[in-house]
């Protein structure tokens, strides 16, 4: 199974990049201001947020993980369990980590991937220059709701 991971490879590629997550802590998407720009000063259309630290980070790799999907689903709860305060809380963070795991499954393993809102880009150590078809985006529900009934 695919996951997604912090890293420092290829920061700098862009003048905002930034990264205060240890190398290799597990990420997640994090939380963003509605109508904020992807490059504005904040930074949250562009981050990635540790599960452990809580920090943010605009780049991750792809790894291989040999935990099972349930056990990851069950990680990122944890990991937010400080901000479930209801049921619909609870799934909504399912939801994020399946999200999360659909991701990662775009890409192969080694990818190192950028944020832009809700697209997930894949960068090269050669540059910013890649191939459109590497592009992902994000879908807010149906894919996820698929992948759910695959893992449940």
């Amino acid at each position: 199974m695919k996951i997604l991971v912090a890293t420092k490879e290829t920061q700098g590629q862009r003048a905002n990049d930034y990264s205060f997550v240890p190398e290799r802590e597990i990420v997640g998407f994090g939380h963003t201001h509605d109508g904020e720009l992807v490059d504005a000063p904040c930074g949250c259309q562009r981050a990635f947020t540790g599960t452990a630290t809580d920090a943010a980070t605009t780049t991750v790799k792809v790894i291989d993980s040999e935990s099972t999907p349930e056990e990851f689903i069950d990680d990122i709860v944890a990991a937010n369990a400080e901000f479930i305060f209801s049921t619909d809380a609870e799934e909504a963070f399912r939801q994020e980590a399946l999200e999360l795991l659909q991701t990662a499954d775009h890409f192969p393993v080694g990818a190192i991937l950028e944020r832009r809102g809700w697209l997930f880009r894949e960068r090269t150590t050669a540059g910013l220059n890649r191939a459109p078809q590497s592009d992902y985006k994000r879908s807010q529900c149906d894919d996820a709701i698929e992948l759910a009934g695959a893992v449940a």
